[in-house]
């Protein structure tokens, strides 16, 4: 019921519109598959080793080789540094966002980054049996293992991880305190904000009730909150996509010669299938959680929903052209974290790590098993439209000049 509720303020959850997603037997579904069924199979790389692994290679070689598959690319090619990117922006720097690997001040009380993950080579619902059961509804007997040490995100398990024990909003509220404490290294604090900011050059006032952190943390749960019901339409009233897993039930069934189904033969065919049957045993797509995908539609993501939501409020009340100070990146094994000296380090700026945020936690979701491509990039711009529609709103309540300047998710510049 959450798609047919109504709001006071920010557009009507019914109001904002997502395009069709592929077909069933469609190219690019088919390459979107294609592309879940590699996740599964580099769970647990570590993103410090990508450049090298020789699966990650492989991916990007045959995705390189889809033409409908609508991936980033680099030279006409997928490579290991745009693999499971949904922006171009994401692919600046290392491939965990600045904002979910640092260490902040909530308060009085410092907070690591690191995160209580899962064991690796742990996955699940790849046999008929519990896939069939989970399909009828049973509940999961297994327990995820919980990985004793903590460890800072490096690898698409641990952001799984996360993505299925987090609440709405979770990441962008620490983003939003972890920005915050970046003032701490300025000249002057109010640079940290957007430059519509009425009290960004301010001499003797600064924003406390608005225009500060009190308003961003309130308006990324706002935001975020009409978000996913603006995306709870999409999914139950107009879309109802079957999730991968579904899909990949049945594409085992025609292996096994049970059915028919108008499955491409780009998938059929495919390395990505190949390698997962010989991992695996059958065609049906691994999944990171013992219950598998969420009991409701795949179309659109609710973390991505509320991740362009989110972002585009950070991006609106910060100032996105901050370059991120001294970026780390984590070790393969996640202990600890390790100077960042790439040629692009200068590029980091606020919007490459809000974007690349989102980017993140959208794509743990299609790393899970539990989401597409389409299902993530079409719903972060939702939630960008939903977010923009909220502050223009809300602009016209102020007392004062303001103005939110920020660059949207495709690269458009944005002025409200």
């Amino acid at each position: 019921m959450a798609g047919t509720n109504f709001d006071l303020q920010g557009p009507d959850a019914q109001a904002l519109q997502m395009p069709v997603p592929p077909a069933f037997a469609s190219a690019e579904m088919a390459s979107e598959m294609v592309e879940v069924y590699w996740l599964s199979l580099v769970r647990d790389v570590p993103f410090a080793n990508w450049a090298t692994d020789p699966t990650i290679a492989a991916a990007c070689a045959e995705l390189s080789s889809l033409s409908a598959y609508k991936g980033i690319r680099t030279g006409g090619v997928i490579t290991p540094a745009t693999f499971d990117r949904l922006f171009p922006q994401s692919t600046i720097g290392p491939f965990v966002s600045q904002l979910i690997t640092t260490d902040y001040l909530s308060g009085a009380f410092p907070t690591s980054a690191k995160l209580q993950t899962v064991l690796p080579n742990i996955d699940y619902l790849f046999d008929f049996p519990s896939w069939l059961a989970n399909m009828n509804g049973a509940f999961p007997t297994a327990a995820v293992s919980l990985d004793p040490t903590l460890r800072f995100m490096r690898s698409i398990r641990d952001l799984t991880r996360d993505v299925r024990a987090d609440f709405v909003a979770q990441e962008f509220i620490r983003a939003a305190v972890v920005i915050s404490d970046l003032a701490n290294n300025l000249a002057d604090p109010n640079l940290i904000f957007n430059p519509g900011n009425p009290y960004r050059n301010a001499s003797r006032t600064s924003g406390f009730v608005t225009f500060a952190l009190n308003q961003i943390i309130g308006m990324i749960g706002e935001c975020g909150y009409r978000a996913m019901k603006a995306q709870w339409y999409q999914k139950f009233q107009i879309h109802r996509r079957l999730r991968p897993e579904e899909y990949g039930g049945r594409v085992e069934v025609m292996r096994q010669g049970l059915a028919t189904y108008p499955i491409p033969a780009a998938l059929l065919n495919s390395q990505g299938l190949a390698r997962s049957v010989t991992k695996f045993g059958t065609g049906l797509l691994a999944q990171a959680f013992p219950e598998g995908c969420p009991a409701f539609p795949a179309y659109g993501s609710g973390h991505s929903t509320y991740s362009g939501a989110c972002a585009t409020i950070l991006k609106a009340f910060f100032d996105e052209r901050l370059v991120f100070p001294n970026p780390q990146v984590p070790t393969a094994d996640g202990l600890t974290r390790v100077p960042y000296n790439g040629a692009d380090a200068g590029q980091m700026t606020l919007r490459v790590e809000i974007d690349k945020l989102a980017d993140n936690i959208s794509g743990a979701r299609q790393g899970a098993g539990v989401h597409y491509r389409s299902d993530s990039v079409e719903s972060i711009l939702l939630g960008e439209r939903m977010a923009i529609g909220l502050l223009q709103q809300q602009k016209a309540t102020y007392p004062v000049p303001v103005s939110f300047q920020f660059t949207g998710f495709l690269g458009n510049p944005i002025v409200i």
